[in-house]
């Protein structure tokens, strides 16, 4: 090899190197000036080629990738999205590609029930529009527009759609829609933008935003105060207007109580009273995700109205002797471990009933109260009774699955003041009580049918049911030892521990699955190899603050939502879900 030709080799990749780290990303534009004050939350994606460093970057992506054999280019695609947007070298598209900020706007959502005789059904379609902005040339992007939005339209209908064009106050639009359902896709050109929608009225709207006709979330007070608060690297970003909450929460809540009746009137009736609850107090949701080196740490801020925000905050404060860590260890069978950390635990309910009743009006008051009532009688409490000196500030609630009860491990200062409503608890409806020695424990078993049993562990009260003695008693009290104390925010009031990190795997069985390199069965995770890559994983652990902006909740987990590419992996042998989210569905 000749002296210049290896003087090449040498010089060009450093002079690659050099331009990449000179270059400068094009500035970032702030997405919420292109949503409409209307829309009821977005999401936003500054770099699809950061998202795409950041999870291959993960501890569960380097650990399973090569096990499914995943193919690690996959890993420098974000990288040369990267290169390719700051020096601005390669394909049109790819530049594009590469340059763009991406926004979907969720500007409605329409839902249908249906009820059957095991199951009622929520069949949820969102109104949304996407937007690029490109940072390109306008006659490129519009040229773009209808080159290429045909070709999606065709990929996602087939062959069988119709296509039309209409003006819009100086903006065409282009409408695909597939023959004899509702499914559309509408695409317009903005300046630099690119929008596509499921729905014109959506693109219409957020091209009224753009073009100064209507008002911006960029005005959101909510918005604007909170957003530092969970956006510090984020590489996704979230938020939905109290309007959204106020649409959105009793779906959730009707779709969670489902699981547990099918009577359509008590589902309405849950619904309605998380609406009204959440309209006296909820001012909006914000949400950013940021990849580190072992995983991805989420923040969650449910923002609240200032009185009841500041109320919470001063009701919800870890106790002086709350104990370091991160709470006992997760029993075997459970699913997750919560610790709580109040200062006066024992008559917290009694108390935040006392605070924000005030606050609500005559409707919310009086839900608050039942909900305290039925509080106190599921713990054999009657009227006038108080544990607020019996116990002290830490309660562990263990859940195991979802066909078994709850189990709670609860401080205890005062054992001679709790033992005569221990017994109302556990002879309630004339049950009786017995006694049960297991592993060296004497426990306190009632007839109850939900097998509800008791027992006094050194300065700790166990409730949980007669099955999962063995297991609590066996379940160690020291701290979690992946999770150092250092890691606890000091105001910390609840830490949640989950136990599996099955979701990582899912979902790289996804990834297998959409890269065809395997055809990701679930049988996969019970192989050795993956067994112990899994268990290498750090456990999901969140922690939850309240403060006078509302309650803030920092998550770190090995992929987070991230998980939810599972849904794009195709069909597997899963359950029906009451639920359903889609394009145009």
């Amino acid at each position: 090899m000749t002296r210049k030709r290896l003087a090449v080799l040498i010089l060009v990749p450093c002079l690659a190197a050099g331009a990449y780290f000179a270059l400068r990303r094009y500035p970032r534009v702030p997405m919420e000036r292109y949503i409409p004050a209307s829309a009821l939350g977005f999401v936003e994606v500054d770099s699809l080629g950061d998202v795409m460093s950041g999870l291959t970057g993960t501890l569960a992506w380097r650990e399973i990738a090569p096990l499914l054999g995943v193919s690690s280019q996959l890993g420098q695609m974000g990288l040369v999205a990267d290169l390719i947007g700051r020096t601005g070298l390669g394909p049109e598209e790819a530049v594009v590609f590469a340059r763009s900020q991406y926004a979907a706007a969720i500007t409605g959502l329409d839902a249908e029930s249906n009820s059957t005789g095991e199951r009622f059904n929520i069949n949820l379609r969102p109104r949304f529009c996407l937007i690029a902005e490109t940072l390109s040339k306008p006659g490129v992007v519009s040229r773009l527009v209808h080159e290429r939005a045909p070709i999606l339209a065709r990929r996602i209908f087939g062959d069988s759609m119709s296509e039309s064009s209409q003006i819009y106050s100086g903006d065409e639009l282009l409408v695909y829609e597939s023959q004899g359902t509702r499914r559309r896709l509408v695409a317009a050109a903005s300046g630099g933008l690119i929008l596509l929608a499921n729905d014109a009225d959506s693109l219409k709207s957020c091209l009224d935003t753009i073009n100064g006709r209507s008002p911006s979330l960029a005005a959101d007070s909510v918005l604007a105060d909170n957003k530092a608060a969970v956006d510090r690297s984020a590489a996704v970003f979230g938020f939905i207007t109290a309007a959204g909450v106020d649409k959105l929460l009793p779906l959730g809540l009707a779709e969670a109580a489902s699981r547990f009746t099918t009577d359509p009137e008590r589902i309405a009736l849950a619904a309605d009273l998380s609406q009204h609850l959440s309209k006296q107090a909820v001012t909006g949701f914000l949400y950013g995700a940021e990849f580190t080196s072992s995983g991805v740490t989420e923040r969650y801020l449910t923002a609240l109205k200032p009185e009841i925000g500041g109320d919470l905050a001063e009701a919800m404060q870890p106790g002086p002797n709350s104990r370091a860590g991160a709470g006992p260890r997760a029993p075997e069978g459970s699913q997750y471990v919560t610790r709580l950390r109040v200062k006066g635990v024992g008559d917290l309910p009694d108390r935040l009933l006392k605070r924000l009743s005030p606050r609500m009006d005559l409707v919310a008051g009086l839900a608050m109260r039942e909900f305290v009532k039925a509080f106190h009688r599921g713990l054999g409490l009657e009227p006038g009774d108080s544990i607020a000196d019996a116990v002290g500030d830490e309660v562990t609630v263990v859940q195991f699955s979802a066909d078994e009860p709850t189990a709670m491990v609860i401080d205890v200062n005062d054992r001679a003041r709790l033992r005569p409503l221990l017994n109302r608890y556990l002879t309630a409806s004339g049950a009786r009580v017995s006694t049960q020695v297991s592993d060296g424990v004497e426990a306190i078993v009632s007839s109850n049918p939900d097998g509800r049993s008791a027992f006094f562990q050194d300065n700790r009260l166990v409730l949980c049911s007669k099955n999962q003695l063995s297991r609590i008693i066996n379940m160690q009290s020291s701290a979690d030892e992946s999770i150092s104390h250092a890691a606890v925010p000091a105001g910390a009031c609840i830490v949640r521990t989950k136990t599996t990190v099955r979701e990582a795997g899912e979902m790289m069985l996804a990834i297998a699955r959409l890269t065809r390199v395997s055809d990701g069965s679930d049988e996969m995770l019970e192989e050795e190899l993956l067994i112990s890559a899994l268990g290498r994983l750090p456990k999901a652990v969140s922690f939850t603050e309240f403060r006078e902006a509302g309650v803030y909740t920092e998550s770190r987990s090995p992929v987070g939502s991230f998980s939810l590419i599972g849904l794009l992996g195709g069909e597997r042998n899963q359950p029906t879900q009451s639920s359903h989210a889609g394009m145009n569905r």
